[in-house]
């Protein structure tokens, strides 16, 4: 789990991953050794489109986390508690078979 949005730690190889949803689509965007180099590949692209991002400058929105819960695998979206282990395994193998 990661501080930053939309930054998550891959359990494999250590490496943390960024990605962004535009319209219900993730897009993987790619894989780093530091969190903060993930967050700010989001934060990239999330300003090019106009979306909020991890280190705002003057002007800009922050992103802000769905939610964070005390239970390993289990993620806020909107009013609702999701299991995200299941996906999270299935984002995993998605970024190891495009390698």
């Amino acid at each position: 789990m990661s501080f930053f949005v939309f930054v998550v730690r891959e359990p494999n190889d250590k490496k943390w991953v960024a990605k962004i949803v535009v319209n219900s689509n993730a897009d993987y965007l790619g894989s780093y050794s530091s969190e903060e180099e993930a967050a700010r590949a989001y934060d990239e692209r999330a300003q090019a489109l106009g979306m909020p991002v991890n280190f705002p400058s003057e002007g800009q929105k922050r992103a802000k986390s769905q939610g964070k819960s005390l239970y390993r695998g289990v993620t806020r979206v909107g009013k609702n508690w999701k299991p995200t282990l299941a996906q999270k395994a299935l984002d995993a193998e998605r970024v190891l078979m495009t390698k």
